[in-house]
């Protein structure tokens, strides 16, 4: 039940403060979050020290369970708006793009400066508003 409540709690503070899910649980991965203004509202910080608390009584232990989630939580994921810079591209012969976006998305838990341009949530301008089957 402290479970449930935890992780709809968490998910409220994400829609409220728009989190990006992908970068979110990947942050969590980390031993300390970033300096971003999100993680430090008093509800948030709140809600980190209940988690921590919680993550201290698992038997595993705290770096077993950052394993675990780096495991499960990827670094990247295909986001249209850089899947559509690629066809865009694609179609007018340049490859480059598509490239780039496939050495990055081939192995998702890794970290690298070849990730982080696909990294980002899509700039108000990139958002994709119409996406196909497959895409």
């Amino acid at each position: 039940k402290e479970d449930e409540k935890l992780i709809t709690e968490l998910l409220d503070w994400m829609h409220q403060s728009s989190a990006d899910f992908t970068n979110t649980f990947r942050d969590f991965c980390k031993p300390d979050l970033p300096d971003e203004e999100a993680y430090k509202s008093e509800n948030f910080r709140n809600w980190h020290t209940r988690w921590q608390l919680r993550l201290k009584t698992q038997e595993q232990g705290l770096d077993s369970s950052l394993f675990l989630m780096r495991s499960v939580n990827p670094t990247v994921i295909p986001r249209n708006h850089k899947v559509e810079e690629a066809l865009q591209a694609g179609e007018k012969g340049d490859f480059e793009p598509l490239h780039n976006l496939l050495r990055a998305v081939e192995m998702p838990y890794q970290s690298g400066d070849h990730i982080t341009p696909y990294q980002a949530p899509p700039k108000p301008s990139e958002k994709v508003l119409q996406t196909f089957c497959g895409t």
